[in-house]
């Protein structure tokens, strides 16, 4: 005869799986829907238009949208499966019955865990099948590793689900705390940087510089990155244990919990406060930042936003937390918000003034990139990519000058507020020993200040080989597109190791000629990167690996008879002010300071740059604009680099 015990057992596991079942067949179908169904159609279409054939990074990458159906639908049955839990009598009842509470917890996760596998593992046979039957290059061990790592995913946020569902009394409290635990680190971070940008100068513009640690913490883009881009174990490994850990934490919370609470809003009125305090700053940053995007210029009007933002989130939490209609604002959580805001404010300006101006001791420094360009500044390059040297040096005198003007940027800096078109932008990136970078842009530098100065010298001191693309390209990549960017001419795979093989010919160029000249722009792309940067046409390697026969230097350099054409000749002593000029000033005042002529032929200077290439030694300029382009109508304060190139020709 079968004891009470285990018929109550059996009870609890069908109630459970019932209150689940069309929750967990409409993810089932989801999952069939967004993985067989539309990988056979895919294998449809591509034997008809020859698409991209199904392998395992497709198929991984494809797979990112079931992680996201099947993490909400792991959030979506540990809110149902708690929501007894919400209600007075039925926890009442359940709490009642002789089953401990632990017990209770067990075959709720028993059920939990069950939808989640056998919905997963249905897909992943019908993937096999697929597999063996018509999709050649999708292997059984890609679809095993599928398996495995999307119970992972899902049992993650599922006990991120369950774990919140006990500090809370409703199912929309409920949606909200599994909300703000796993995004309310990431919106609040970007707010705060976002407002350090507003505020400081030297914050970077470049977000990836200050959000991976915080990308770390916020599991669905995890879940979803490591799919995509790649895997990293000790994450992974890092997830898992939290998991486990949270575990443990419902049944330690569901212990302690209360039941005489249930028609309150939260269990601990402490996690209340919290949640309105944080939220409370984000929301009076999210205004603040917005309001001073707009009106960059007034502080006094950014310092109402900031005040209002912060009343206005206040209330409305306040009014999303509680359970009845009627508001009631408690004097204690006040108190804690206004102490929080202020803490916030005090370290926040605190913070980001000792990140912007401290200068990283020249011992821990490995090495050092200083750039004024505007397309290599907002661009990262990829690691696996380049090499390591690539934008960075790591000489002594390189790291010595880095951070004199480091120091003289923090010195000269105004506020962010106070930006104006003579401004020059400087982007200053550390590599420390200890494996972290950090990188400031400063915005509001004038043209003619010292940093400049010191910029040019360090640039200027020999052929800068750490902004040279080519130079820094690794040889194994496997690249699916080599060209010239700006006219999109195909370049042999061939040219990175023939461009290597005569670094020679850049390396006795003139400084000033090198850097400042004969600048080409190169596009390259694998299956996962693309990046863009320059190189030099003074390498014959580039010409010589050109796949087109019909392309020639004239086609590279992106000029032809339409394009303004004026020629300068000049002496080696006279390039650093040229330069200087040629970067700060219009064309139309430089040629009141230099003998700068006007081109009378123009298809003779095409053909004799297509016959007799060029001179980077001459002292010979030809200073070009881009075919049927005309700088008339533009400002006469626009910096000539800003319109033309320069090249030295014989």
């Amino acid at each position: 005869m079968k004891s009470r015990t285990s018929l109550l057992n059996k009870a609890l596991l069908s109630h459970f799986s019932s209150a689940i079942f069309w929750v967990t067949l409409i993810f089932l179908i989801l999952n069939i829907i967004s993985l067989p169904l539309i990988l056979w159609l895919y294998q449809q279409q591509s034997n008809i238009l020859q698409l991209e054939t199904i392998n395992k990074d497709f198929f991984l990458q494809l797979s990112s949208v079931q992680q996201v159906i099947g993490m909400s639908f792991a959030a979506i049955i540990g809110i149902i499966l708690f929501n007894y839990l919400n209600n007075e009598a039925a926890s009442d009842f359940m709490h009642s019955l002789p089953i401990k509470r632990n017990k209770i917890l067990s075959h709720i996760l028993l059920v939990g865990f069950s939808a989640i596998v056998i919905p997963l593992l249905i897909t992943a046979i019908i993937l096999g099948l697929q597999s063996l039957l018509f999709i050649d290059n999708l292997s059984l061990s890609t679809i095993a590793l599928w398996f495995v790592y999307s119970i992972f995913t899902h049992v993650v946020i599922f006990t991120i689900s369950v774990l919140t569902g006990f500090f809370v009394n409703g199912s929309f409290l409920h949606i909200q705390l599994i909300i703000m635990v796993l995004f309310l680190p990431l919106v609040l971070w970007t707010l705060i940087y976002s407002t350090a940008g507003l505020t400081f100068d030297g914050v970077s513009s470049r977000f990836s510089d200050y959000v991976e640690p915080i990308l770390d913490i916020t599991f669905p883009f995890v879940a979803i990155d490591q799919l995509v881009a790649d895997f990293n174990l000790s994450l992974t490994i890092t997830w898992a244990i939290v998991a486990i850990i949270f575990i443990i934490l419902t049944f330690i919370v569901y212990k302690y919990r209360r039941n005489e609470r249930v028609n309150l809003s939260f269990n601990f009125t402490w996690l209340k406060d919290i949640l309105i305090a944080i939220t409370t700053v984000a929301g009076m940053l999210a205004l603040g930042t917005f309001v001073s995007f707009f009106i960059e210029h007034s502080l006094f009007i950014s310092i109402i936003a900031y005040v209002v933002g912060a009343l206005i989130t206040f209330i409305i939490v306040e009014m999303l937390f509680q359970s009845s209609v009627k508001i009631s604002f408690s004097l204690r959580t006040f108190s804690i918000t206004i102490v929080t805001i202020i803490v916030f404010w005090l370290l926040f300006i605190l913070s980001w003034n000792h990140y912007i101006n401290s200068v990283p001791d020249k011992e821990n420094i490995e090495s050092v990139s200083i750039t004024t360009d505007g397309n290599t500044m907002y661009q990262e390059p990829v690691d696996d990519f380049f090499e390591e040297s690539y934008m960075f040096k790591s000489n002594r005198q390189a790291i010595e000058n880095a951070r004199n003007i480091h120091e003289i940027a923090v010195a000269e800096k105004d506020s962010p507020r106070l930006y104006n078109e003579n401004s020059s932008p400087v982007m200053i990136s550390y590599k420390l020993k200890d494996g972290h970078t950090k990188t400031l842009e400063f915005l509001t530098l004038d043209s003619d200040s010292k940093v400049m100065d010191l910029i040019d010298q360090q640039k200027n001191r020999e052929y800068n080989m750490e902004e040279d693309m080519l130079l820094n390209m690794k040889n194994d990549r496997d690249l699916d597109t080599l060209a010239a960017n700006e006219t999109m001419i195909e370049l042999d795979k061939n040219l990175v190791s023939d461009y290597k093989n005569k670094e020679s010919d850049l390396q006795v160029l003139n400084p000033y000629i090198g850097n400042e000249t004969g600048r080409i722009s190169i596009e390259a792309s694998d299956s996962s990167n693309y990046q863009t940067g320059q190189s030099s046409l003074y390498n014959p390697a580039i010409l010589d690996n050109v796949e087109d026969e019909e392309y020639k230097l004239t086609d590279l350099m992106n000029i032809d008879e339409t394009s303004e054409m004026y020629l300068l000749e000049i002496e080696e002593g006279e390039y650093k002010d040229f330069f200087k000029d040629f970067n700060s000033i219009s064309l139309s005042k430089m040629k009141e300071e230099y003998d700068i002529q006007d081109v009378e032929d123009a298809p003779q200077v095409i053909q004799d740059l297509n016959d007799k290439g060029l001179d980077p030694s001459s002292g010979k300029l030809l200073i070009y604009g881009y075919p049927e382009y005309s700088a008339d109508d533009l400002d006469e304060e626009t910096a000539a680099n800003m319109i033309y190139k320069i090249i030295s020709i014989k």
